[in-house]
């Protein structure tokens, strides 16, 4: 298999499609504009700029405030990851339709890779 990566624009965001390399795995994930100090946990730089994986984001300060350990703090927690994951899903099939049939899982979509 060739090494792929490819980047596609889908407004301001950005959905990277790309292989892992020894296997016919292709992963996509979204991207959307931020800072090395910005509102993500995990971050990237495309064509010098920087970026957030959605799907990473923090946890906005009214979830923050919650009592730590409690029901509705673990339940606003997942509900948020959640909203984020189908953003991002959304996005990349956009970007990439052939997306829609991989495996989604926490933000990015898992495809295995049939063509040569």
């Amino acid at each position: 298999m060739d090494f792929i990566s490819e980047y596609k624009h889908v407004g301001e965001k950005t959905v990277h499609k790309y292989n892992i390399i020894g296997t016919n795995l292709v992963v996509y994930n979204a991207w959307e504009p931020s800072s090395v100090m910005g509102k993500h946990s995990s971050i990237t730089f495309i064509d010098s700029k920087c970026y957030g994986q959605i799907g990473h984001r923090h946890m906005p300060p009214e979830i923050d405030a919650l009592p730590a350990g409690s029901q509705q703090r673990i339940d606003e927690v997942h509900k948020n990851y959640e909203e984020q994951y189908q953003e991002a899903y959304r996005i990349i099939i956009e970007a990439f339709p052939e997306a829609a049939a991989g495996n989604q899982d926490m933000g990015d979509i898992e495809i295995i890779h049939r063509g040569t």
